[in-house]
């Protein structure tokens, strides 16, 4: 294709040599080279599909790899891993924890990777020497495309795309029962923001306040907001907001109504995290919460005689910065809301926020 277009590039052969060499030089390329060879000519890939089922709550416990059909569903797959790893999946028949299964479809010579990302780090390679060839043309190159930190520039088609859900199955570990999400995204606009200020009593140019560049100044806007919610409703459902690279919100309501779902919902954030390349993300939830010189060492805060109720905004910076505003409160004989001073709290000691530094590449908070 490139060679027919040789009167409209300068310096064709040394430059076609050149790009020649290096595409040679790449061993990913050199398979898709041979693989479209083979396709073409001779007939279709031998793929394996792989299945790697980990155990885990907040960190990964243990995990297991195998061979699954190519043509099984994502639910299918967690299915087999069940049946078929039952002495595997027995040693942590007490945990509270989740199921989770990964699959990947991968070809003999590069076992590791998953083909679809294959494909697409093939595609922007290509993508870069057709870029290139345009601009010693003298012209410019319309792309189409999606972010991606997986690939070398950071670019592939809507079409390569795979989305997680469609890769990935969570199962409880106690019963074996699908973990489903119900995480509902919208965005925080001017008119839902009116129609909060009416009904909160919140004071004028409340958005404002929250719209700021300063994460920290964001949540304390939505602070305000949030105390009014809990005094009114009794309780406050678990919202993530994200703060987008242009500073505009976004936010996610999650429904977590037990323990596992929480390891998967912090996951999915994450995801959608890395997504939308949010700078920033906070997330407001009712929370149990345990003074340390209570705590047993193991016994999760929620399940402890000594719990203390609290409203919890927790702002999480894409450089590490962390902070929690902490609301403690009770309730009365009614169900009506007593709060109490709100405390400041900047040490990092949340585990749901170990798939947000993982995806942000802080790793020693991952640790």
């Amino acid at each position: 294709m490139l060679q027919k277009e040789e009167a409209n590039i300068p310096s064709f052969d040394e430059w076609y040599a050149n790009i020649r060499t290096r595409l040679a030089s790449d061993p990913i390329l050199r398979w898709l080279h041979q693989a479209r060879t083979l396709v073409v000519h001779q007939g279709d890939l031998m793929v394996a599909s792989t299945a790697i089922a980990t155990v885990q709550n907040w960190l990964p416990l243990a995990h297991v790899k195998l061979k699954v059909p190519a043509h099984l569903s994502a639910k299918e797959i967690a299915a087999v891993v069940r049946r078929s790893q039952q002495q595997f999946l027995g040693q942590f028949a007490e945990f509270e924890a989740v199921l989770h299964v990964e699959r990947m479809w991968s070809v003999q010579d590069l076992p590791d990777k998953d083909l679809i990302d294959v494909l697409a780090y093939g595609y922007c390679q290509l993508e870069i020497v057709v870029a290139e060839a345009h601009k010693r043309g003298g012209r410019k190159m319309a792309v189409v495309h999606v972010p991606d930190m997986r690939i070398i520039g950071g670019r592939r088609l809507p079409c390569m795309e795979v989305s997680p859900s469609f890769r990935t199955s969570y199962l409880n570990l106690r019963d074996g029962s699908p973990i489903e999400l119900t995480e509902r995204p919208f965005p925080l606009d001017r008119k839902l923001a009116e129609k909060a200020k009416k009904r909160y009593g919140l004071t004028e140019g409340w958005l404002g306040t929250a719209k700021e560049q300063d994460p920290f100044v964001v949540a304390e806007g939505l602070l305000i907001m949030a105390k009014k919610m809990l005094v009114k409703h009794k309780s406050h459902v678990p919202i993530a907001f994200l703060i987008l690279p242009n500073n505009d919100l976004s936010h996610l309501v999650c429904p977590m109504p037990d323990q596992e779902t929480k390891y998967v919902m912090y996951e999915r954030i994450a995801q959608q995290i890395k997504q939308v390349r949010a700078k920033a993300v906070i997330f407001i939830n009712e929370m149990w919460t345990l003074p340390m010189k209570d705590w047993d060492g193991k016994t999760r805060p929620g399940l402890s005689l000594k719990r203390r109720e609290v409203l919890g905004i927790t702002v999480a910076i894409s450089d590490g910065r962390v902070r929690t505003y902490i609301t403690p409160f009770t309730r009365g004989w009614f169900g009506q809301i007593k709060l109490h001073q709100t405390e400041i709290d900047e040490e990092d000691g949340y585990n749901f926020l170990r798939p947000i530094w993982k995806i942000w590449g802080i790793a020693d908070k991952e640790k």
